[in-house]
C-alpha cells in the first residue's frame, strides 16, 4: 500500500487568541519553524517505509515542486483563517488549498491513500502498519479529532474531491468535505485510533 502524506504547511502562522486561550503569535517563515520537527522526526520513518511526504502552501506566484525540500508551492490562499472567514461567512481557504494539493497529487503520484495532516502533528511510523487493515475496502477514514488528526482519503474519493465546491456555510475544510453531498455515498470509517497526534 503507497501512502502520500500531504500536510498543510503556511509560510505566515498566526493563532487566534480565541483558539489559544492566549495573546495571538505572529511568525513569518513558519513553514521552517513548524516543518523542521517534522523532518527531524516522523518523516524520514514514514519514508523508510516506502511512502512520501509532501508539505504544501500556498501564496505562490506559481504553481511549483520543490523536491529537495518537499514543498509544493500553490498559488492559492496560504491562510489558515478560520475566525475571521466564519464571521464573514466565507468559504474555507484551506479546502480550496487541500483540493488544489490533491489535484496535482493526482496527475503526478501515484498512490493508494492521502493522509491529509498538518505540520504542526506528529505521526507515529512505527503505528503505520496497524492502519492498513482499517483502510482496505475505506474510502475516507479518520480519527474523529478533525482534519488535524489526519483524514485518509482512497484515490477515489480525492477523484470526488476535486469537484467540490466550498460554500459559506463551512469554514472548516473537513466540514466542507463531510457535508458534501457528494461525499455521502463514499466508505467512510472513524477508527478512534490515533495515528497522527497534535
Amino acid at each position: 500500500m503507497k501512502i502520500l502524506f500531504l500536510a498543510f504547511t503556511s509560510k505566515i502562522y498566526k493563532s487566534e487568541g480565541i483558539y489559544t486561550g492566549t495573546s495571538s503569535v505572529y511568525t513569518d517563515r513558519a513553514d521552517l519553524t513548524r516543518k523542521l520537527s517534522c523532518m527531524d522526526t516522523w518523516v524520514p520513518r514514514v519514508e523508510e517505509k516506502g511512502h512520501e511526504v509532501i508539505f504544501f502552501d500556498g501564496d505562490n506566484n506559481e504553481l511549483s515542486f520543490d523536491a529537495k525540500n518537499k514543498v509544493l508551492h500553490l498559488t492559492c490562499s496560504d491562510s489558515y483563517d478560520y475566525h475571521h472567514l466564519h464571521n464573514d461567512k466565507k468559504p474555507s481557504h484551506m479546502f480550496v488549498r487541500l483540493r488544489e494539493a490533491i489535484r496535482w497529487a493526482l496527475q503526478n503520484r501515484e498512490f493508494d491513500y492521502i493522509l491529509r495532516i498538518d505540520d504542526g502533528s506528529y505521526v507515529n511510523a512505527y503505528a503505520l502498519e496497524n492502519i492498513y487493515p482499517l483502510l482496505e475496502g475505506q474510502d475516507i477514514v479518520w480519527s474523529g479529532y478533525g482534519g488535524g488528526g489526519g483524514i485518509f482519503f482512497s484515490k477515489r474519493a480525492c477523484e470526488e474531491l476535486i469537484t467540490l465546491e466550498g460554500t459559506s456555510e463551512y469554514h472548516l475544510e473537513d466540514m466542507t468535505i463531510f457535508n458534501s453531498v457528494s461525499y455521502t455515498h463514499l466508505r467512510a470509517h472513524e477508527t478512534g485510533r490515533n495515528l497522527v497526534c497534535r
